[in-house]
């Protein structure tokens, strides 16, 4: 069964019922401006110019790709339940799966990726978690001399 439903007498009568909503909230009945902020500061890390402004931006001795590596290096609690939807026990329990990926991501996966990188004179920078320095000194500071 098919109901013909007439919209702009619905949105007629739904719309009117929005003046009710300042009646019964006790909001102003008119919407007024945000109160501009009067004391904003830039970061002063760039000169704030739109894109139409800037200068045309080129890469050193004309190079015309620039790639970052940075990979991710964690540390987590053995029973910490971050991942536990990804994880087949959903989160009774200590989180074997996801805790064994980066145990071997900091005992083994990086070490094979820092050798790779200096086996072809890259350098790298990582993203990784405070706790990492924590449980894993000797990890940060052979990455350190590797620079």
């Amino acid at each position: 069964m098919t109901r013909n439903i007439d919209r702009r007498a619905f949105l007629g009568t739904t719309l009117g019922l929005t003046a009710l909503i300042p009646k019964l909230t006790g909001l102003p009945s008119t919407m007024e401006a945000q109160t501009p902020a009067t004391d904003v500061h830039t970061s002063g890390r760039h000169d704030d110019l739109l894109i139409l402004d800037r200068k045309r931006f080129s890469w050193p001795a004309g190079r015309t790709l620039a790639v970052w590596i940075s990979p991710n290096v964690e540390a987590w609690s053995f029973d910490s339940a971050v991942d536990a939807a990804v994880s087949p026990n959903g989160g009774n329990g200590p989180d074997v799966i996801n805790f064994a990926t980066r145990e071997y991501g900091v005992r083994v996966g990086l070490w094979r990726i820092a050798d790779l990188l200096d086996g072809a004179g890259l350098k790298a920078t990582v993203a990784l978690n405070s706790a990492v320095c924590e449980f894993y000194p000797q990890a940060v500071e052979e990455m350190k001399k590797r620079g």
